[in-house]
């Protein structure tokens, strides 16, 4: 799934709203990266202190999404884009939740849920009670989002 850019601008002019900097900035579904790279572009990348951090369960995109940071001059020790299940095998957790999360998840796919033992445990999704439906993966995407942001951040 691609994210128009209309929409990669909208989400991230939200997010920065009364924001001239952040720690990080982070989306758990990163596909080609456009959402970072237009964090990056409207924000600065100077102003973005810690990096960028993504991660993408698609091996080819999640290559894409590499190459995309090098093409459009993302330090290489600035940016952090991991390959993975963001919901069973989340990455880039360092206990520094991120003051900025920018993504466009995927809507309605399927996931483990009540079927991963593990999962209901996970601090994550335990302060629900309940895991969201088999179906409903944008829930878990919210839960996982909600769950890594900064007190004084937006997603």
């Amino acid at each position: 799934f691609f994210t128009p850019q209309e929409v990669s601008e909208l989400l991230t002019r939200l997010t920065i709203v009364g924001k001239t900097e952040v720690n990080k900035v982070y989306d758990p579904a990163c596909g080609s990266g456009s959402l970072l790279l237009k964090f990056s572009k409207i924000l600065g990348k100077e102003n973005v202190r810690n990096g960028f951090y993504g991660q993408e369960i698609n091996i080819t995109t999640y290559n894409l999404c590499r190459i995309n940071m090098f093409l459009h001059d993302i330090d290489y020790d600035k940016f952090d884009i991991g390959h993975g299940d963001t919901l069973t095998d989340p990455l880039h957790w360092d206990d520094e939740p991120f003051e900025a999360i920018v993504s466009n998840p995927p809507y309605s796919i399927k996931w483990d849920g009540d079927a991963n033992s593990l999962l209901i445990n996970d601090p994550r999704f335990s302060p629900a009670g309940v895991l969201a439906p088999k179906s409903k993966a944008d829930w878990a995407f919210n839960m996982h989002i909600l769950s890594w942001l900064a007190t004084s951040g937006t997603a």
